[in-house]
């Protein structure tokens, strides 16, 4: 859990909410993306991590935004 959640750090995201393991990521400004539209970058991602059995985890990433 700890390595999805530091590889969204590296990569210049933030926590927005939950907790490490099953948090949103958010990355850029929302309301520059709808003032300015393609000219500024905003993404969010939703992550959840659980565990399947035997140590197998399952990650899930969903895309929260549409890009408009």
């Amino acid at each position: 859990m700890k390595i999805v959640h530091d590889m969204f750090m590296q990569r210049g995201y933030k926590a927005d909410g939950g907790v490490m393991g099953n948090a949103a990521y958010v990355r850029g400004n929302r309301t520059l993306r709808i003032l300015f539209g393609a000219f500024v970058k905003y993404f969010n991602f939703t992550i959840s991590v659980s565990d399947v059995m035997n140590g197998v985890l399952k990650v899930g990433i969903k895309k929260n935004t549409s890009g408009m």
